[in-house]
């Protein structure tokens, strides 16, 4: 018997405004956290080495994205 090989997830920073729920879970895999905010109304948190997304849902389709850290905030670091 083989073993069935892991489906292969996208990086959580490709999440964009207006995806829904099912599609980001088939792509990016079930998050580190999730909050339900409110009615209709739940935070998705993708946590990757230095990288952290926040996927803002509003039935059922992402109304906000937050990304912190990542090559991003590496190259706005001054000196």
């Amino acid at each position: 018997m083989e073993a069935k090989a892991e489906p292969s997830l996208e990086d959580p920073s490709g999440i964009r405004e207006a995806m829904e729920y099912g599609e980001i879970l088939q792509r990016f895999g079930p998050p580190s956290l999730k909050l339900t905010t409110g009615p209709g109304e739940e935070t998705l948190s993708y946590a990757r080495k230095n990288l952290v997304v926040n996927a803002m849902l509003r039935d059922g389709k992402v109304a906000t994205v937050q990304k912190t850290g990542g090559a991003d905030q590496a190259a706005a670091k001054v000196p």
